[in-house]
């Protein structure tokens, strides 16, 4: 249907076009209503600059989306991006479209809106999950992804929580056999192994409180270890000590 047009906005105080573009319906008017909540910057302050609506003028109506393309950009070209407050060259896409520092720091606050804290309906978070459903990613992407996560400062944030939610707290001996099952047969590369060792060393241990004290007194008064559990640190120290022989003959 052909129902697109291409319109040109003027500067009121001289008759200078401003901004072109293409759409349907009430499109023309919405830069307008947007007011000083425009995203385009340039054109946010044309119309906080106007003391009156900013004039519109149909260039051509009754075209399909590829004709309404063609001529949007034409018309760019012609009148120039230096002139006008369009961030593209129009046509189909964002052909060389440039955000402003102040477009992108919007942006990021949306994301950081999206990733902290913000309520998503189920009908959304259904739609994005029958989205990815299926999807494979390449390898190169879940490393950018795990690296993101990572550096974000909710993840930061969750960890710190985690550990002081965790300080001083003991598991109980259901909890601890929980853990004990999910991580059997659980191999760490050398390199996590490294990491993990690197990391203890330099661990700074200093004194303890006395309250922490008496609680360590208080737990291990109480604390009786099974056989399975003796057995497995006999086994430990058993294998520690047999690897530490074998190094020394073999240097």
């Amino acid at each position: 249907m052909n129902e697109f047009y291409v319109y040109i906005l003027l500067r009121p105080w001289n008759g200078v076009p401003c901004y072109i573009g293409k759409g349907t319906r009430g499109r023309c008017f919405v830069h307008q209503k947007m007011g000083e909540k425009h995203p385009n910057l340039r054109l946010r302050r044309i119309i906080a600059k106007a003391s009156e609506p900013l004039p519109v003028v149909k260039v051509a109506e009754g075209l399909t989306e590829d004709q309404a393309f063609i001529l949007e950009k034409a018309l760019i070209k012609q009148y120039g991006r230096k002139t006008l407050a369009n961030s593209t060259d129009g046509g189909e896409g964002f052909t060389g479209g440039r955000h402003t520092a102040e477009s992108k720091a919007r942006i990021g606050k949306a994301h950081s809106i999206l990733k902290l804290g913000h309520e998503v309906s189920e009908e959304t978070r259904k739609k994005i999950g029958d989205a990815n459903r299926g999807r494979v990613r390449s390898d190169e992407q879940k490393e950018k992804i795990s690296q993101s996560i990572k550096e974000s400062e909710k993840a930061k944030a969750h960890i710190k929580q985690l550990a002081d939610d965790m300080r001083g707290k003991h598991l109980s001996d259901e909890h601890k056999e929980k853990l004990r099952q999910a991580n059997l047969g659980s191999r760490r590369s050398p390199e996590a192994r490294a990491a993990m060792s690197e990391a203890q060393r330099r661990r700074v241990h200093g004194p303890i409180s006395d309250e922490v004290y008496a609680k360590r007194q208080e737990y291990w008064a109480t604390h009786s270890r099974s056989e399975e559990s003796k057995e497995r640190t006999r086994q430990a120290i058993k294998l520690h000590w047999e690897k530490r022989r074998a190094k020394a003959r073999a240097a």
